[in-house]
Formats: C-alpha cells, sequence, structure tokens
C-alpha cells in the first residue's frame, strides 16, 4: 500500500480483525487504561519517532 508518506518507514504493523465487534472491544479495551497492558502500550509510544498511523478498511 502506497501512503503517499515521503518519511522513510523502517517497521510496520498489521492488525487483522474477524469483524467490526472485535475492533470495538479491543477499543475499548484500550480506553480502560488497564495493566499490563496500558505499561506496555506506553512503552512502545514513547520509542516512535515521526509516528504515522494509517487506518483502512479491507472491504473484500
Amino acid at each position: 500500500m502506497d501512503t503517499g508518506d515521503e518519511r522513510a518507514q523502517e517497521h510496520f504493523v498489521v492488525m487483522s480483525f474477524r469483524d467490526r465487534e472485535q475492533v470495538d472491544a479491543a477499543y475499548a479495551h484500550i480506553l480502560k487504561h488497564v495493566e499490563p497492558g496500558e505499561a506496555r502500550h506506553d512503552s512502545v509510544l514513547t520509542r516512535i519517532m515521526n509516528p504515522v498511523f494509517i487506518c483502512w478498511q479491507d472491504l473484500t
């Protein structure tokens, strides 16, 4: 996928979900800010330089 972003990207993460219900449940869990996920999430985010977050939906 060509994002059109001109920055040199070194790392990518692709997440796949069964359906919208699973996406919503995952997002709701993140919003709870519970451990151990919260500390792990913060640890990763503090290491990301010039983050680019791209989301898309596969309609096939």
